[in-house]
């Protein structure tokens, strides 16, 4: 395989992954770039995405080539009209899977919808800029964080990864005794570690990461900002909510009074409906429960309660 062809087949896998992350919530799937020909895949994931609907109808059913042109003309317009995002794809080239003209629309949304940074952190930085800035943020050592000065060769010896992980789950990897020279090595603890923390799927290899353009760079080392973020956000949520163990009387503040040969049982509506108000914890632990079995000292003894609650209760949804 060509250098070009092999380029070709890494954009198409990893744009097409993050289209294919988004389109689950409709239970849909892009095979190849050929799949958004009927248009009703393009509108979907724009609707996702932008939380609007699309304005024109579109036509359902076994398609002819003339009716998926006017689907996706139709989805062009959705995407330029109401989302605002400037493109040169033409209906034909959505219908034809035209791999130049396909990957550059996806790139167009992709990076709209990327976001490194809240409204209120100063000045807008592009998608590129932000994420480079999120990274260096996360850099203990000032010169790791200098060393970063763009998304593709500054990744490649595994070290800004490594100590991305390292700042949270200092327990996974150690930084310290890396090489710097030693790159796919690195990358390969790093992305190892990253599994074990906010569940990385690695569906690249280092050989695979490094030959990535800066496009799919963004996209691939988005899923550190992303997960690292949700896993924040769970453990921020078990460490504010200790009255949850009042209320469904399960366990005390001190967490110590489980028995773990049962589960508790849930005949009290009430209970299971303020369960259901903590859906983002319940997929969290659902997801990713190895994620939440952190060393004792790790957090206070009412947050281990409640992960031993997420623990038991998780197969009664």
């Amino acid at each position: 395989m060509s250098k070009p062809d092999e380029w070709m087949d890494l954009q198409v896998k990893i744009f097409l992954r993050w289209v294919n992350q988004r389109l689950a919530l409709r239970s849909m799937k892009v095979e190849n770039l050929k799949g958004f020909a009927p248009g009703e895949p393009l509108v979907a994931l724009m609707e996702i995405l932008s939380e609007k609907p699309c304005p024109f109808k579109m036509k359902t059913g076994n398609l002819q080539r003339m009716q998926m042109l006017d689907n996706c003309s139709n989805a062009l317009k959705f995407i330029t009209t109401t989302c605002g995002i400037k493109n040169t794809c033409s209906a034909e080239n959505l219908v034809d899977g035209e791999p130049k003209s396909v990957l550059g629309l996806l790139w167009a949304i992709m990076s709209t919808y990327l976001k490194f940074q809240d409204d209120d952190d100063g000045p807008a930085l592009s998608v590129k800029d932000s994420l480079m800035m999120w990274f260096k943020n996360q850099m203990t050592d000032p010169a790791l964080a200098e060393s970063i000065k763009d998304v593709t060769k500054s990744f490649h010896n595994g070290l800004v990864v490594a100590a991305t992980v390292e700042k949270f789950r200092p327990q996974l990897i150690d930084v310290g005794s890396m090489d710097a020279k030693e790159g796919p090595a690195n990358l390969k603890k790093a992305f190892d570690a990253a599994t074990a923390f906010f569940g990385l799927e690695q569906y690249l290899t280092p050989a695979e990461m490094v030959k990535l353009d800066e496009k799919c760079m963004i996209v691939f080392l988005s899923e550190f900002f992303y997960g690292i973020a949700a896993q924040r956000k769970v453990r921020i949520s078990c460490h504010s909510c200790p009255s949850f163990f009042f209320f469904l009387g399960f366990a005390n503040v001190g967490g110590t009074c489980w028995d773990v040969g049962r589960r508790p049982s849930m005949h009290n509506q009430s209970q299971r409906s303020y369960i259901r108000f903590y859906e983002p914890l319940w997929q969290a632990a659902s997801l990713q429960r190895a994620q939440l079995q952190l060393p004792a000292d790790d957090l206070p003894s009412r947050t281990r309660g409640l992960q031993r609650l997420f623990e038991l209760l998780v197969p009664i949804r």
